[in-house]
């Protein structure tokens, strides 16, 4: 039995989740059986700190306004557009990526009940400097998701870095996906999310 389906899914992220750029959402929205909610925001991020992003992630999460309340799973996409300072796991302050991941996991623990699931963007380049930072980000992610008891999923593990340098399959600009780079990040998604158990705010009735 699929205790996903029909549950209601908000997806958060940048372009890479968005449905102007966005293409594992609605694969994998078929593959859960959810109602997905798109939040993705093009060229936005967690900071206002460098970077291409200006916060706009951070503050679609923290808004109540959305009708957030209501989800069952909350998957937070990070990363890609973030700049400025990675801080520390521990900072919950906006001066650092932590510290904003902190801030937005932590409002999404305390005002729904959904499971919360954050992931890296998938992206390369073939600078090293950005790879290491791309690299640190990722095991930063890692880092705060395990200190709030969250779920963390490495997103690059259906998407490596070796294998998008190697294809233009998978992507248009090493960034932005190509509905086969979409299916497989999707997949690989399923493959974690699937196990994840639903949330309970009160017992269910069958166990009563």
């Amino acid at each position: 039995m699929n205790h996903w389906q029909d549950k209601i899914w908000y997806a958060y992220g940048t372009s890479i989740t968005s449905v102007a750029q966005g293409k594992y959402v609605p694969y994998l929205e078929k593959m859960l059986g959810v109602k997905a909610v798109n939040k993705g925001i093009p060229g936005g991020g967690i900071t206002n700190l460098g970077g291409y992003s200006k916060g706009q992630v951070k503050e679609a999460v923290m808004t109540p306004d959305d009708s957030k309340a209501e989800a069952d799973l909350i998957t937070l996409e990070v990363g890609a557009n973030d700049g400025g300072y990675l801080g520390d796991k521990f900072d919950t302050s906006e001066k650092s990526f932590a510290g904003c991941l902190n801030l937005c996991i932590r409002y999404l623990l305390a005002n729904t009940k959904a499971q919360i699931v954050v992931f890296p963007s998938v992206a390369t380049t073939d600078k090293p400097e950005d790879e290491r930072a791309y690299y640190e980000k990722s095991l930063m992610t890692e880092a705060v998701c395990k200190i709030n008891r969250v779920y963390f999923l490495d997103g690059g593990s259906s998407l490596g870095s070796a294998r998008i340098s190697a294809s233009k399959d998978y992507t248009l600009d090493s960034i932005h996906q190509t509905d086969l780079g979409g299916y497989n990040l999707a997949k690989y998604l399923y493959s974690k999310i699937k196990d994840i158990p639903l949330w309970y705010s009160e017992l269910p009735e069958v166990e009563r």
